[in-house]
């Protein structure tokens, strides 16, 4: 308990606040994204069963599937992808 005529100290800085979160771009073909960005590259899944994949290297998630085979995926990704021989190039 502080006696009268001390100071106290001063409150820590509030924390900054996030801003919002970043656009990615949707590489799937059909979007904008896709069309916008020329980095995409056409992988085609060829397996049957439907499968979401996490890239790699940049987290995004690809679901791939029977009807949807060919998707635009990011070059980092992409690269990484097609060494599971999993994926061809489309």
């Amino acid at each position: 308990m502080g006696c009268c005529g001390q100071r106290r100290s001063p409150p820590p800085p509030a924390a900054p606040r996030p801003g919002p979160p970043a656009a990615v771009p949707d590489f799937r073909p059909g979007t904008r994204g896709a069309a916008a960005s020329a980095r995409g590259v056409l992988l085609r899944y060829r397996e049957q069963a439907r499968v979401l994949v996490r890239g790699p290297v940049t987290g995004r998630a690809y679901e791939f599937s029977s009807q949807q085979p060919v998707l635009s995926v990011e070059p980092r990704d992409a690269e990484m992808l097609l060494r599971t021989r999993q994926f061809v190039r489309a």
